[in-house]
């Protein structure tokens, strides 16, 4: 289990050297933690999510957002909620509704009457 001053230097690190994909594995890693999975913890995993959409938007497009958001979706529900039980993810629904908003209607719609 990653400790939390050691995620973030290597966050930084990955994100300053524009790895995403390691940086996904990274933050996919660090949330495998019963207590940042934790519903009193949200706002403690949903900043690196946001900063590594941001990074990711910028530099490869919206599309490799949505990709890399819903892998993150597919690993709450398959590998996290296995483990912890139900988890939180309208932070999650939300972005994946707000980048698919401007290409298909009906998914954004679909992702936002999930979150």
């Amino acid at each position: 289990m990653i400790e939390e001053e050691e995620f973030e230097e290597q966050f930084l690190s990955l994100w300053g050297n524009k790895d995403y994909e390691s940086l996904k594995e990274l933050v996919k890693d660090y949330l495998d933690r019963p207590d940042i999975v934790n519903q009193s913890n949200y706002a403690m995993w949903t900043d690196y999510t946001d900063n590594m959409n941001y990074a990711i938007h910028i530099k490869r497009g919206n599309q490799a957002s949505i990709d890399i958001f819903e892998d993150l979706l597919d690993y709450f529900i398959k590998k996290l909620e296995p483990e912890y039980g139900h988890i939180h993810k309208g932070h999650i629904l939300w972005t994946l509704s707000s980048l698919w908003g401007p290409l298909n209607v009906d998914k954004a719609k679909n992702y936002l009457e999930k979150a």
